[in-house]
């Protein structure tokens, strides 16, 4: 899937809903990777950094939707990570009390990306580009494995969906808490249907603009 995909869809599916989850902020595609190529030439523990690295980690944080115009506000930060041609999911959870987070990540080709190099590269930005200098833990979580090579994109989609709809009813901390999400989520079924879903969406939104 596309990055273009992904990102139609979180302006287009997600945005319009921010209001009812107070608290969350979505990454799109692209914003991962700047990330990376940011921090590629920095010995992560240094203590000593160049200021111009410094001060692009701070305003790295004006690449989330919406905004964060203040960090006490932030509960849930959603990532989609791309590499070697395929997606997987972060999640970073900061407890309320601000004083620890948990950076989960979700892959549907379990072990394919390096959930501990993704962790350490996010805690970073957290302590040097927000300021939250808290108690990290790195976590991948279980999830539903796919049976193709090509559904990674639409697993992201569909549990992006479904984290938010558990989040706004109380039950995603109890789901992440205990290691796992629900087998149900991401079955080959459910995404067959839900790849017609995010189709029958772009198709609709490229006749609303013609």
């Amino acid at each position: 899937m596309k990055s273009e995909v992904i990102n139609c869809y979180i302006n287009e599916v997600i945005m319009p809903r921010i209001d009812e989850i107070p608290g969350w902020f979505f990454a799109h595609t692209h914003w991962y990777k700047t990330l990376e190529n940011l921090l590629a030439e920095e010995s992560l523990d240094s203590s000593e950094w160049d200021n111009e690295v410094l001060q692009k980690l701070v305003k790295h944080q004006n690449g989330l939707i919406p905004m964060i115009e203040n960090v006490a506000d932030i509960r849930y930060i959603v990532v989609p990570i791309h590499g070697e041609n395929h997606w997987s999911l972060v999640l970073i959870h900061i407890s309320d009390t601000r004083d620890a987070c948990v950076i989960y990540h979700m892959d549907n080709i379990k072990t394919f990306h390096d959930h501990s190099q993704i962790g350490a590269l996010l805690n970073t930005w957290l302590d040097r580009g927000l300021g939250l200098n808290m108690e990290t833990s790195i976590i991948s979580i279980g999830i539903t494995q796919q049976t193709n090579n090509f559904d990674c994109g639409v697993h992201v989609l569909y549990i992006i969906t479904k984290l938010i709809e558990v989040g706004k009813d109380g039950q995603l901390l109890e789901y992440l808490e205990n290691g796992g999400l629900p087998k149900e989520w991401g079955t080959a079924e459910i995404v067959s249907k839900y790849r017609l879903e995010v189709r029958e969406l772009l198709i609709s939104l490229v006749e609303s603009d013609t």
